[in-house]
């Protein structure tokens, strides 16, 4: 993976992008960051699976009504195994 520039044609005239250009960068990057991460995290990817998740995201909106919460008694359980490392690497490199 390498990283991104974060460039956004602006769509108005005030030289800034609008709303919807920025949410469409975003959500684009987040399908990305999870494609990476959910097939190689057990732990992420049993949560997500759990919660009637799918990487076929329509908007923003859909992440959050959808994202899981994790408790921090179910990641100590996962700190021992490679997901938080996975997950450190694949944040670092899409940062």
């Amino acid at each position: 993976m390498r990283r991104e520039n974060f460039s956004i044609r602006a769509s108005n005239h005030s030289g800034f992008p609008d709303r919807s250009s920025v949410e469409a960068h975003q959500l684009a990057k987040l399908r990305a960051l999870l494609a990476a991460l959910l097939p190689n995290n057990p732990f992420c990817s049993g949560k997500f699976r759990a919660a009637g998740f799918h990487l076929n995201l329509g908007r923003l909106e859909e992440f959050f009504e959808r994202v899981p919460f994790t408790l921090k008694q179910e990641r100590v359980h996962d700190l021992q195994g490679a997901g938080f490392t996975l997950v450190c690497t694949l944040l670092a490199r899409l940062g």
